[in-house]
């Protein structure tokens, strides 16, 4: 390509100043073919000279005068001749990647000085690139014709993507580089390899429940279920899985959101703490308006005796809520995000495998009296209502740990609701009657609060999508 096609490209659309192509120049191509404004006059006067454009004198009182440039016939023909042939092949040669392919030459600090110097100037680029789309938004184009518009900007697409693979990869090159993890990742090897240990967990997933129960059996244990080795293995092993996974398996570390990311994500843990208190409220204003809930048991009992057994239910829950989020969040929800699993079928597959990891749960390890007394229907009923309600629960947790890009958040969102959910029917504060119990009932397993998960996990994913 030459600047005299660029010029005439622009001048095609419409007349223009030496001035006003400098200003078109830098808003709409200047991140793939830039020029100055000397440049610019100087191929003018050459077009000018060869009849490819006509100059028009604009004489202006008390200022210099204005040189309008329109294109000519023949320059229509000299620009629409360059479109149409081919172009011979350009210089690919890249200095930078023959320092990477002699890297083995330099120590780790020499060689991720120049990555991240690398990576720096790409991000730059990617700067500029967006700022570029958003001026071509903003200001009052000369041209209206979308297919024009469309095709102009297909430049600025390619040169984004291009520059956010670059990126994207001297990250993963870096932190390669850094923890000394020598794995080249290239073709579907690294996808086949995704999806291997994808199932490695969920089998550790599904399975491990029943496997405890089995070493508990053959063991002849005598302990109650929840204090024994097979609830242990029940608890540990889809996170212990994934960790090994992670570790030995080829996943690594760097989307195990194990940061806490407490300054950039603040805004993502005071989402956990207060979506199942405002999700709750509204379920119970709608139980108690059509007289399905009650809450008599916080008058009779109190508010300190709700935050006591509340308190109760939140230390209880840590160490259970670790493995869990390590597991569901910390592995299963970003590996299939890493294997371009679409969300929403992605937190459906967590959901199932969340709810499968439950079954032998409720079925011998958890003691049948607390079961019977924090549920409004039967066992067979709450399994099956279960498996409903934790999609929309899945994607609310999934949601908020991609876009927080840490498993804490989930962490705290999960403690919140087994804390303030379960002491409201084990403890008796509330009461919810009726054949209709299991929608309004504001516990964590009610239909119309798992519906407001939901809610809240599409907007968190809306939100995702338009950031991305």
């Amino acid at each position: 390509m030459s600047l005299k096609h660029a010029i005439l490209g622009f001048l095609s659309v419409a007349p223009f100043s030496g001035y006003d192509l400098k200003k078109a120049f830098d808003r709409s191509i200047q991140h793939f073919w830039p020029a100055n404004q000397s440049q610019i006059y100087r191929t003018l006067a050459e077009l000018d000279e060869h009849g490819l454009v006509q100059k028009q004198v604009i004489e202006r009182e008390e200022r210099l005068d204005m040189k309008i440039y329109n294109i000519t016939p023949a320059g229509s023909a000299e620009l629409h001749q360059w479109l149409c042939a081919p172009l011979p092949e350009h210089d690919t040669r890249e200095p930078f990647l023959i320092q990477v392919y002699f890297g083995g030459k330099l120590s780790d600090e020499e060689v991720l000085n120049l990555m991240r110097a690398k990576l720096k100037e790409t991000e730059e680029r990617l700067a500029v690139y967006e700022a570029v789309y958003q001026m071509s938004q903003s200001t009052p184009a000369r041209v209206t014709d979308p297919r024009l518009i469309f095709f102009s900007l297909l430049t600025l697409e390619i040169g984004y993507l291009s520059a956010k693979s670059e990126a994207a990869w001297l990250r993963s090159a870096i932190e390669r580089v850094e923890t000394k993890n020598y794995n080249i990742k290239i073709g579907t090897k690294i996808m086949n390899r995704n999806i291997r240990n994808i199932i490695i967990v969920a089998l550790f997933t599904v399975a491990g429940g029943w496997l405890g129960i089995w070493l508990n059996t053959v063991t002849g244990n005598t302990q109650p279920p929840m204090q024994s080795l097979g609830a242990l293995v029940w608890l540990t092993s889809p996170a212990l899985s994934g960790l090994f996974l992670r570790a030995f398996g080829g996943d690594g570390w760097k989307d195990s959101g194990f940061g806490l990311n407490l300054l950039s994500g603040w805004k993502w843990y005071l989402a956990g703490i207060l979506v199942y208190p405002l999700a709750a409220l509204l379920t119970f204003g709608l139980g108690a308006l059509f007289g399905i809930v009650n809450a008599d048991g916080f008058a009779a009992q109190g508010f300190g005796a709700y935050w006591s057994a509340a308190g109760v239910m939140f230390v209880g829950s840590l160490m259970k809520n670790i493995f869990e989020e390590f597991a569901w969040r910390g592995y299963l929800t970003p590996r299939l995000d890493a294997a371009k699993v679409h969300p929403i079928l992605n937190h459906l597959i967590v959901g199932i495998l969340w709810w499968s990891w439950h079954l032998p749960y409720y079925y011998y390890f958890l003691d049948r009296s607390i079961l019977t007394s924090s549920i409004t229907t039967s066992i067979p009923v709450f399994l099956a209502i279960g498996l409903l309600v934790l999609f929309p629960t899945a994607i609310l947790f999934g949601e908020l740990r991609l876009v927080s890009r840490s498993v804490w958040p989930v962490f705290v969102l999960h403690n919140v609701i087994n804390a303030l959910s379960l002491p409201l029917l084990i403890n008796g504060f509330i009461k919810v009657n009726g054949p209709m119990a299991p929608i309004f009932t504001p516990t964590n397993e009610g239909i119309i609060t798992s519906i407001l998960f939901g809610a809240a996990g599409l907007m968190i994913y809306q939100y995702r999508m338009k950031r991305q």
